[in-house]
């Protein structure tokens, strides 16, 4: 990794916390635009929608799954690195 420990203590201590909220389209149409704008990223999904997706494309299945794989190896190291962070606090 690029970069000292010390350094990487001070990225996460300047950083706000980032929150995930997860509403339904009438709640999130009813909120003032000016809220809204104020959002990082808005992602859309449909009921049934990844079901359905495993279901019938071979594609999807593939990068879910190395999707997913990937994601569990990111998680690992991102716990290891803030392990080592609170254990040399």
């Amino acid at each position: 990794m690029k970069g000292s420990k010390e350094q990487y203590q001070e990225i996460q201590e300047e950083r706000a916390k980032e929150w995930l909220v997860i509403m339904d389209d009438q709640i999130y149409t009813s909120l003032p635009s000016e809220v809204r704008q104020g959002f990082k990223s808005a992602t859309v999904s449909y009921p049934d929608e990844h079901k359905f997706l495993m279901e019938n494309d071979p594609n999807y299945r593939n990068y879910y799954k190395t999707k997913r794989e990937a994601t569990q190896e990111i998680d690992k190291i991102k716990f290891m690195h803030r392990e080592k962070s609170r254990r040399s606090s």
